[in-house]
């Protein structure tokens, strides 16, 4: 197994920022269809980057491991959520997560999936993250 040090941690915070963004209402559909976002994202785990219009990162999060809101496409659902607590804590900013982009790192190891989350929480303090 690679032990990721905090320079491997750097360079996939490097190609995270290089990788293309999505708007994360492209994520959403017409009721009864799946779109090509949520198909992309589903069932696949991963660190994430919430940016504003102005590419400010504004949250950095991770999949779960479990069933509920267990792929980065369940994630980016409830975030779009106007109460969910990531919504909440971006009102304040005038932001609503439905209005920001998202980029993705897909990563299946949880261990290093939280060291990338806290490395990016921790250079970038987004102001959606809790202190």
């Amino acid at each position: 197994m690679h032990n990721h040090r905090d320079s491997d941690v750097a360079k996939v915070w490097d190609s995270i920022l290089r990788s293309d963004s999505e708007p994360i209402s492209a994520l959403k559909g017409k009721p009864g269809t799946t779109t090509p976002l949520y198909k992309k994202l589903f069932k696949k785990k991963g660190v994430y980057v919430i940016q504003d219009q102005s590419e400010r990162i504004v949250y950095v999060g991770i999949s779960g491991d479990g069933d509920k809101e267990g792929s980065l496409a369940d994630r980016f659902w409830s975030h779009s959520i106007s109460s969910s607590t990531i919504n909440n804590r971006l009102t304040p900013l005038g932001l609503k997560v439905a209005n920001c982009t998202v980029r993705v790192h897909v990563e299946t190891n949880s261990r290093i999936r939280r060291r990338i989350e806290k490395y990016g929480i921790a250079v970038f303090d987004p102001p959606g993250n809790e202190d």
